[in-house]
């Protein structure tokens, strides 16, 4: 079965975040655009989310867990919520230790039986990829997702080190003028457009004015898409294919509970669509990675309707969450790996590698299994200057 992994991310830095002025005299205040350090954070991202799917692309089994007691830590719904969140718990993760620990190498993992498990080999390399990016239709967001379509391809051109390492001295440029893709790369980067995927539209909004965004940026930004393909044709394609599940705006202004319930619905429709997608043209030698691009509060929705459970942390720009698919079949292995080891001191290497998965099992692509989460808001790939 190919590997199917998503990828959450909030758009780069915005305008508004620098100039707090720049509200007042826009046109539009509700949708800023990004940066130069937002692009740049953007560019970085796309780099290493390519970095990652080389990683899980060479792990020789999917990796789960039974249970992360051990690893969550809970939060009154008294102190974590605001305004209109519901009054319950809410579960914040943290990874004991972080991929970038000095200790191990950047991916490499604590368990010594797994130490050089993500070198790509010959066969694994020949497998193609599709980074399907779906985006929000706000600006900062569809901005973010070019900057991440250009990375990702930027990132085929810099790991030179012939063992699927990344060469360290290479540095992301700040335009593509002078940038050649390698025309080896057989890997798909296709960007599409939800409006599901909009942020708390009170919040939003309430920010700067107590009007509702207007549905016009949805079209705004089919119409950005299509003048800067010529541009950006070497980068990436827009999947033109992929159904919206929304073709306007969430109702504003709107509840907590009614934007939760609404990118669980989004978060069904796109799996849906991509994994069937897959399966119809039996794409089976060709992992998928689903990258979306949205902002701070749907991050944390979509986590939740992943894993069956409330989640509530910071999401700093451009930081990544990963939550890959693992069958049932393996999961069942690994809970039963974990009920033998209950009675041992030596510490369970499996959770040292995910924090949590997703409580029910789920089908996806006809496959029973369940979510992992692995990675969290990491920012880790970012320059210092840039987080």
């Amino acid at each position: 079965m190919p590997s199917i992994n998503l990828y959450f991310v909030r758009h780069g830095q915005r305008i508004d975040q620098v100039d707090p002025s720049w509200a007042d005299t826009s046109p539009c205040p509700q949708d800023p655009p990004l940066t130069a350090q937002g692009k740049t954070q953007a560019r970085q991202t796309g780099k290493i989310i390519r970095d990652f799917a080389r990683e899980s692309r060479s792990l020789s089994t999917p990796v789960s867990f039974a249970s992360v007691s051990k690893r969550i830590t809970k939060e009154a719904g008294a102190s974590a919520a605001k305004g209109d969140e519901p009054q319950k718990d809410w579960t914040t993760l943290q990874r004991i230790t972080p991929p970038e620990s000095p200790e191990l190498g950047r991916f490499n993992s604590m368990n010594p039986q797994r130490t050089n498990i993500h070198r790509l080999s010959a066969g694994d390399s020949k497998r193609q990829h599709h980074f399907a990016i779906v985006t929000s239709p706000f600006l900062r967001c569809s901005q973010t997702a070019i900057e991440i379509a250009i990375g990702m391809k930027m990132a085929t051109t810099e790991t030179s080190n012939g063992d699927g390492s990344c060469n360290k001295n290479a540095q992301l440029r700040s335009n593509t003028s002078n940038v050649q893709v390698n025309g080896k790369d057989k890997d798909i980067v296709t960007i599409s457009v939800e409006s599901g995927l909009a942020g708390k539209l009170k919040w939003l909004s309430l920010e700067y004015v107590s009007e509702s965004v207007p549905d016009s940026i949805i079209v705004q930004r089919m119409q950005d898409f299509a003048m800067a393909r010529r541009d950006h044709e070497q980068y990436y394609s827009i999947d033109w294919k992929y159904f919206a599940k929304d073709r306007q705006l969430p109702t504003w202004p709107e509840t907590r509970e009614n934007m939760q319930e609404r990118l669980e619905r989004t978060l069904d429709h796109i799996i849906t669509s991509y994994t069937a997608a897959a399966a119809k043209d039996k794409d089976t030698e060709r992992d998928l990675s689903i990258v979306f691009v949205t902002h701070a509060s749907p991050v944390n929705a979509l986590l939740e309707a992943c894993l069956q459970s409330p989640i509530l942390v910071p999401v700093p720009n451009c930081s990544i969450s990963r939550c890959q698919w693992t069958p049932l079949s393996t999961a069942d292995k690994e809970d039963q790996l974990h009920l033998n080891e209950e009675d041992s001191n030596e510490p369970d290497l499996a959770l040292l590698d995910a924090l949590m998965q997703s409580k029910n099992t789920l089908t996806v692509a006809g496959v029973e299994g369940r979510w992992l989460l692995d990675y969290q808001t990491y920012t880790a790939h970012l320059d210092r200057d840039h987080r």
